[in-house]
């Protein structure tokens, strides 16, 4: 083999293997200051409840990009805006089943809100809608777009459920869209495989109530976008960045992501507009608080550390809990060796107590027997003295006088 072809050959190997690396290594994700849950100011607010759902892998349908960890990040939020982690209940991917979504709506739910409490209803997934009325539904992880009156939870079902709710306010987000007008792999929409999309006419979001306001993340002849760039949906991370920025109402919160959400999603060449639907009114724009608050200390992302301080950091961190469980260890030992010592000096208390009981026994015995021996001799010296008298009287002429009696010295 000549020079030049071994040279070739080595080129080829060192570049195929740098393109199996290349491949086999997923790019780097920088968190977003959205991903930092920030530090809000509030009091806890014990009857505030929220159901957050986010299905991002699906049983049988194209995954929905982000959908579980907006999710997550959403509760997050919650919990520092002082909703109490008890009052959340999180179903993400195979824990959100029609089923799950049934009984946490449906029944865990209105058990758990009161008067005052103030409802959050989050989903982000797909939507889909009915081809043949165009009925919109929330697909949990084993809908099926092509049954979806039996597999899907109806977004009417959903009004009905919350209207029943006796709480305060009731918020729903929704992060889906219902057109089935997106490519596959793209938006958070479903359409049963041979249907034709269709744009559905009438209203854009549920119908408004007194206390019931819902934010949709897009028309219903839109989709619904993700942003690969900081893994988020678009209503997701504009509505927490909004929250950041110290927005508390609905009324605030859609004002500032509206445009926000447009110019990303145009950025990307969709076109998604979020919708607000509430009920006019003097008040409305102060109603619906998602969280009260008094202050938020937003931090930005945490600096990137490198793989050497990663890695020092990991190894420093192993053997400081080298360390620790030494010193455990050693405590153990220690608390072993007390346990025995008191264990010892319990059992020689226990030993001379009973010696002490045992000797005070023996001496209260001695005493009695003397006390015994010195009453018998008492009453024998008396015995002795009466059987002295009687013999004395005994032998005494009639007429005599009782004689001194002089009792003998013992």
């Amino acid at each position: 083999m000549s020079r030049a072809t071994l040279l070739l050959a080595t080129l080829l190997t060192l570049a195929g293997g740098g393109a199996a690396r290349a491949a086999s290594e997923e790019p780097e994700f920088e968190p977003t200051e959205v991903d930092i849950v920030p530090a809000f100011e509030t009091a806890a607010h014990e009857d505030d409840v929220a159901v957050i759902i986010g299905v991002e892998k699906y049983r049988s349908a194209p995954p929905s990009q982000y959908s579980a960890g907006d999710a997550k990040l959403m509760r997050d939020y919650l919990v520092a805006m002082g909703y109490p982690a008890r009052n959340i209940e999180l179903l993400t991917d195979d824990r959100a089943t029609s089923g799950d979504m049934k009984r946490v709506l449906e029944r865990w739910l209105p058990n758990k809100v009161k008067p005052e409490s103030r409802v959050v209803v989050y989903y982000s997934g797909h939507g889909a809608p009915e081809p043949s009325t165009g009925k919109a539904y929330l697909v949990p992880w084993d809908g099926d777009p092509t049954y979806l009156e039996d597999t899907a939870y109806a977004v009417t079902r959903l009004q009905e459920v919350l209207a029943k709710l006796p709480a305060k306010e009731v918020v729903v987000i929704l992060d889906a869209c219902f057109s089935g007008l997106g490519k596959k792999g793209e938006g958070r929409t479903l359409l049963a495989e041979g249907a034709r999309p269709m744009i559905v006419s009438g209203p854009e979001a549920l119908p408004p109530s007194a206390k019931l306001a819902v934010l949709s993340a897009a028309r219903r002849s839109q989709i619904s976008a993700s942003n690969p760039e900081y893994r988020h949906g678009l209503l997701t991370y504009h509505l927490l960045k909004a929250v950041r920025e110290g927005k508390k109402t609905l009324s605030e919160i859609y004002a500032t992501l509206k445009s926000r959400v447009e110019d990303d999603a145009k950025a990307r060449n969709v076109d998604q507009s979020p919708q607000l639907s509430l009920e006019e009114g003097p008040d409305a724009a102060s109603k619906f608080l998602l969280a009260d608050f008094t202050s938020v200390r937003a931090e930005g992302p945490k600096p990137k550390v490198s793989e050497k301080d990663a890695a020092a950091f990991e190894a420093q961190k192993k053997k400081m809990e080298e360390q620790q469980k030494k010193l455990d260890e050693e405590r153990a030992g220690m608390k072993a060796k007390q346990e025995a010592l008191e264990k010892e000096m319990a059992e020689k208390n226990r030993r001379l107590e009973a010696e002490a009981a045992e000797k005070a026994r023996r001496v209260e015995a001695e005493a009695a027997e003397r006390r015994a021996r010195e009453e018998r001799r008492r009453r024998e010296a008396e015995a002795e003295l009466e059987r002295r008298r009687r013999e004395i009287e005994n032998t005494r002429p009639s007429g005599q006088e009782d004689p001194v009696f002089v009792p003998p010295s013992f």
